[in-house]
């Protein structure tokens, strides 16, 4: 045998590289922040399970990680479909309650907020099956912004429903969470505040580098002003298009060669329309599908 290695070496033959190790896929989705819009990322979600792209991780912020905690039960394009269906047909007041009357007696009261969590706490029971992080069937990240800090905070363990409604809790709209932070010396659980994760991290991109993704899907649905697809007609709206163009202002971290797959969803002048507009969840969960569908096409899933 030594001979003929020898005799190989002598005329200049080699041995034959080992095959290459294929790489392994590790997809995370991250779903921003933008209100009534992520009913386009339901549909991008269906055509993104249905072309085979399988999440091992999900990152959400305000709408989006409500979207992601329903599709972390059951990763699935069945699920994603399910979720699809449940955006076409949601309503206004499954999120914000009653009328002008109850906001305004909100003001009146010199309460925290407009709205009350209490509408949106009741869509979270009819949607979860559960109510810890990890019960869900892959890790959630779900970010939300301390008061106490001014930073964002990344959560992953624990009860869900009372995170979810603070990552979703745009002030002045809804109040503030009061969230676990440790324990004082005595025992006693310490509580800080937290509000809107888009706050600080509308598209939080950062909240899934712990994740190893080797590819990242941004499934973003928060409108850039000046895009046209703001509606400016109340005080109210000025409040939101207001902090909804503060919450664009972070960049997003360095990837170290995890590929970023942007799909944007709410920018367009013909896109999705307002944080608070629910008439049109039917078609921006079509707009959705189809965004989704293209940002798939030509991809050789698991490649």
């Amino acid at each position: 045998m030594w001979s003929a290695v020898r005799e190989g070496v002598r005329v200049g033959r080699r041995a034959p590289a080992p095959p290459p190790v294929p790489v392994v896929r590790r997809h995370v989705v991250v779903l921003s922040g933008g209100g009534a819009r992520g009913a386009a990322q339901a549909g991008a979600l269906a055509a993104l399970l249905t072309a085979g792209i399988d999440p091992v991780g999900i990152v959400g912020c305000s709408v989006g990680a409500l979207n992601g905690a329903y599709l972390a039960v059951d990763p699935t394009p069945a699920r994603a479909e399910a979720l699809a269906d449940r955006w076409a047909g949601l309503r206004r007041r499954d999120v914000f309650g009653g009328g002008r009357l109850s906001t305004w007696r909100n003001v009146v009261a010199r309460r925290p907020a407009l709205f009350s969590e209490e509408p949106l706490r009741r869509l979270l029971a009819d949607w979860l099956p559960v109510d810890d992080f990890d019960d869900l069937a892959v890790p959630l990240r779900v970010v939300t912004t301390s008061l106490t800090s001014g930073r964002a905070v990344y959560h992953g363990t624990g009860p869900l429903t009372d995170v979810l409604l603070a990552s979703a809790a745009l002030p002045g709209l809804f109040p503030p969470v009061h969230l676990p932070a440790g324990y004082d010396d005595d025992g006693t659980v310490r509580t800080e505040q937290h509000v809107d994760g888009g706050v600080t991290d509308l598209v939080p991109v950062a909240g899934a580098l712990d994740l190893a993704p080797t590819d990242i899907w941004l499934l973003d649905v928060a409108a850039h002003p000046g895009t046209g697809a703001w509606r400016v007609r109340s005080a109210l709206d000025v409040l939101v298009a207001s902090l909804a163009a503060s919450m664009r202002c972070r960049p997003l971290p360095r990837l170290d060669g995890t590929v970023l797959h942007h799909v944007e969803l709410g920018a367009a002048p013909d896109g999705p329309g307002g944080l608070m507009d629910f008439t049109r969840t039917a078609g921006l969960v079509e707009a959705g599908r189809a965004a989704g569908a293209l940002a798939v096409s030509g991809l050789v899933v698991g490649a």
